[in-house]
């Protein structure tokens, strides 16, 4: 009896192995990552289906539960062991063998059926899904598109319908294909849908920029960056901008990338605040902004050589003033990106829930308040080092 139970759930076990659910979980957990990170790729299988392999095991499992009764195997009997082995070694065997395919038909687009293909497309205002069903196009069509290599480029008819489980940015559309022309058919594209340490990418930054991060990435910079200019032209500020090029630091010479200038020494600018501190005193309120270079050797997030930044000044101002529009100015930036960039940042895989509360006013205390709060939690620390700083 032991053993017939033991076989039994042995059967359960390798027949949820062969369930259309745990193919299509397979599937979308070995995939679904790669084509996050270095998509878009030219093909992708978007559906698991059932497979042969499948069926062997769910075959061989009620083979091992019907010979556990007629072998009456008691376990750890050797026959018992040796029909189950031979049970678990079949069902594995066709699993291999028909996931080998699935995974070949992947790079192709293909469904392990052969009659759909899903082509990632990309046309720089969005990203999205073409479906191509074999009786549509024709077998010589169908079968051009399924080898195209990742990259390629090509002119899509077809129609656009509503699919809320179609991916894309804008996601719930996708375009049922009825014909393409091909324009370049791209072989050896070097960044495929696969693990690439950052070097890799950086020696091919041309061609990372068309991955779906990259791309995502650089589409929410340009929103955040209109919206900083928005916002300060629309309240009273003019842009002016300052040189890159200057003849002294503007913040110690420690951090400065020296330049030749007609024989003589120069730097690239570190800040435009000098220049924009005698131009308040023209136009009242004004602001500059562009690339910025500080020659701070480090390989951290938090040391940078080259970023762009936005310095306002004003003339007449008091702390309240300034934190009144420094509020509405952040708010702005976050809520219009959030608004605009909403499919982009869920591409991300951005948690946008603590950006969404970001809402003018902001609760605020005063300075001596601060310090005595920094002051508690250094008499609660029992970090020494924390507890030695003045």
């Amino acid at each position: 009896m032991k053993g017939v139970l033991v076989a039994a759930a042995a059967s359960l076990v390798l027949a949820l192995l062969g369930t259309p659910w745990f193919i299509k979980w397979l599937v979308k957990r070995q995939y679904g990552q790669f084509i996050r990170e270095d998509g878009p790729t030219a093909h992708y299988v978007k559906r698991g289906t059932p497979t042969m392999g499948g069926l062997i095991i769910i075959g061989s499992a009620v083979l091992a539960y019907a010979l556990s009764h007629l072998v009456r195997w008691q376990a750890p009997s050797l026959s018992g062991i040796l029909v189950l082995g031979l049970a678990v070694g079949m069902g594995f065997l066709g699993f291999l063998d028909d996931w080998s395919k699935i995974s070949k038909e992947r790079s192709l687009g293909l469904t392990p059926r052969g009659k759909l293909l899903f082509l990632r497309l990309r046309d720089g205002t969005g990203l999205t899904q073409g479906v191509v069903y074999r009786p549509n196009v024709g077998d010589e069509l169908f079968e051009r598109l399924a080898h195209l290599g990742q990259e390629s480029s090509l002119v899509i008819t077809g129609t656009v319908k509503a699919n809320d489980r179609a991916p894309g940015v804008p996601n719930g559309y996708e375009i049922d294909v009825d014909g393409a022309e091909l324009l370049q058919d791209a072989v050896g594209y070097p960044i495929t849908p696969k693990e690439h340490g950052v070097e890799f990418l950086m020696d091919n930054r041309h061609l990372w920029l068309r991955s779906s991060r990259q791309w995502a990435v650089m589409r929410v910079r340009a929103t955040i960056k209109r919206a900083i200019i928005d916002f300060l032209d629309n309240n009273g500020f003019l842009n002016i901008d300052t040189p890159i090029i200057t003849p002294s630091a503007a913040e110690g010479t420690s951090t400065l990338f020296e330049v030749g200038y007609f024989g003589e020494k120069a730097y690239l600018a570190q800040t435009g605040q000098l220049y924009n501190e005698a131009n308040i005193m023209a136009f009242g309120k004004v602001y500059c902004f562009g690339p910025t270079f500080r020659a701070e050797k480090s390989k951290t997030r938090r040391h940078l050589a080259e970023f762009w930044m936005v310095e306002p000044e004003i003339a007449f101002c008091d702390l309240d003033d300034l934190m009144a529009l420094e509020e509405e100015f952040v708010t702005h930036v976050v809520q219009t990106t959030l608004a605009e960039r909403g499919p982009e940042l869920t591409l991300l895989e951005r948690d946008v829930t603590a950006l969404q509360n970001v809402q003018a006013p902001f609760s605020r205390i005063s300075y001596d308040e601060a310090v005595q709060r920094i002051q508690a939690i250094r008499e609660a620390t029992d970090d020494p080092e924390e507890a030695d700083k003045p």
